[in-house]
């Protein structure tokens, strides 16, 4: 799905970024991320907006993530740092969150997740969740009366 920035007085598109061959990524990436099957993408620098995890495909977050993350069927995600936004893990699929990692937005899991950092309380799906020992789930700081949960900090 493309991304879209607004320059010069007009909407441009923004292609995505696909990865078909195992790379580090050591920039700032700010648009779509699809990881192909057979590859490794390891990203140091933080991604911003849709990424896609492929079957066969492999994430390796090595720094923040702040948007959809959806590891399909075959896919593995590992995170090392923040995770914000909807993590979406499909049946089949494989994720993640190594000690050191945070991750307090809202998970849809039908796949595996595997918890050794913080993970926060929005967890939907018939999910397969270990919290590791020495894991912590974070309670909210507030809800609010629409049901919106909030975490600061």
């Amino acid at each position: 799905m493309p991304s879209y920035v607004y320059r010069d007085g007009q909407m441009q598109q923004v292609p995505d970024t696909v990865i078909t061959e195992s790379t580090d990524l050591r920039e700032k990436i700010s648009n779509s991320l699809v990881v192909k099957e057979g590859a490794t993408a390891t990203t140091w620098a933080g991604v911003r907006g849709t990424i896609t995890v492929e079957g066969g495909g492999v994430l390796d977050a090595r720094g923040p993530v702040n948007g959809t993350v959806s590891v399909q069927a075959g896919g593995i995600a590992t995170f090392y740092s923040r995770v914000s936004g909807t993590l979406q893990v499909s049946p089949g699929g494989r994720a993640k969150l190594t000690s050191n990692a945070v991750a307090v937005g809202t998970m849809h899991i039908e796949g595996d997740l595997l918890n050794e950092g913080t993970r926060g309380v929005q967890v939907r799906g018939s999910s397969n969740i270990y919290d590791a020992p020495g894991s912590t789930i974070r309670q909210p700081d507030e809800v609010r009366s629409d049901g919106t949960v909030v975490y600061y900090g």
